[in-house]
């Protein structure tokens, strides 16, 4: 099984007819079918007149709906994205419809094509990285910069319910605590640039080598530069060799910068993600199955 599948569902799928569709969109919907993938939002392809495009019903955060249908126009001249066909972000649920992008997913393309394809999503990072945040004044992009969205509070508070810790144990847990504590200074220290936020290979769809587009922009933010890369790399050590290392190339020679001690420093930083997902998915044994081992390896690369 791949990683992050068999994860229950955080918000109901809501399921529309071809008839409700078309009542929604002002305009013939053929048919519809649910596409796989999401924990969050309820996702669907449909038939028009002009074509197939995607349907995005954002039944998780409203105001996910105006984030990602504003920065996608900006990015589009730069970084492979959908196109926006429609959206009503004061629905209820806020949707939006997109232009279907043709390829496979990025983890499932075949293996000849998955070196040069990470490459080439190191190099997309790179552009997304380097997008002046000045041109998304009045764009949501930073909700995380409110108090209680410190490294270490924000670590300490997910950890309030016990579920990890009992995970973890005691003594891996003490670990935890020190080594956030020892090296919030230089996971804090990051330069501040748009971050996608979601950047897994699930959200990329691939052609023949090369990212054919980046979805799902729900999640973008102005932060840490290391979260993108931490996303990414996250499962990397069950992936082939080449796989880290060419991402990581495409993402220098594209124009990127890493710091000292990148990799411990970007693994340390997705903390924030794991503890606020284990938070979420308490009762979720395949989300304990991903997570738990995750922040294992993380203590261990501080402390072996």
């Amino acid at each position: 099984m791949s990683v992050e599948e068999g994860w229950q569902r955080g918000f109901p799928l809501v399921r529309l007819s071809p008839a409700e569709a078309t009542h929604l969109l002002r305009e013939p919907v053929h048919d519809i079918h649910v596409l796989s993938g999401g924990l969050r939002n309820s996702n669907y392809r449909v038939e028009l007149a002009s074509g197939q495009a995607v349907l995005r019903l954002y039944t998780a955060e409203a105001a996910a709906c105006q984030r990602e249908t504003r920065l996608l126009p900006l990015l589009s001249a730069s970084v492979p994205v959908p196109l926006v066909l429609q959206a009503d972000c004061t629905a209820n649920p806020p949707w939006a419809l997109f232009e279907y992008v043709g390829g496979v997913r990025f983890d499932h393309q075949p293996a000849e094509h998955l070196q040069p394809a990470c490459f080439d999503a190191g190099r997309v990072l790179a552009r997304i990285h380097r997008f002046p945040l000045a041109r998304t004044v009045g764009i949501d992009l930073n909700r995380y910069s409110a108090p209680g969205f410190g490294f270490v509070d924000f670590i300490e508070s997910t950890l309030a319910n016990g579920v990890l810790a009992r995970h973890l144990g005691g003594e891996r847990t003490k670990l935890l605590r020190r080594i956030i504590r020892e090296y919030e200074a230089r996971v804090v220290a990051q330069d501040t640039t748009l971050q996608h936020s979601d950047y897994k290979p699930w959200n990329l769809l691939a052609c023949e080598g090369r990212v054919a587009a980046v979805l799902d922009w729900e999640f973008a933010f102005a932060g840490p530069r290391l979260n993108d890369i931490a996303n990414f790399l996250r499962y990397s050590d069950r992936q082939p060799p080449g796989y880290r290392t060419e991402f990581v190339r495409g993402y220098l020679e594209g124009g990127g910068t890493l710091p000292d001690d990148w990799f411990r420093l970007a693994r340390l930083g997705d903390l924030m993600s794991l503890c606020e997902m284990m938070g979420r998915h308490t009762a979720d044994s395949a989300a304990t199955r991903d997570i738990v081992p995750l922040v294992e390896r993380t203590i261990d690369l501080f402390t072996s």
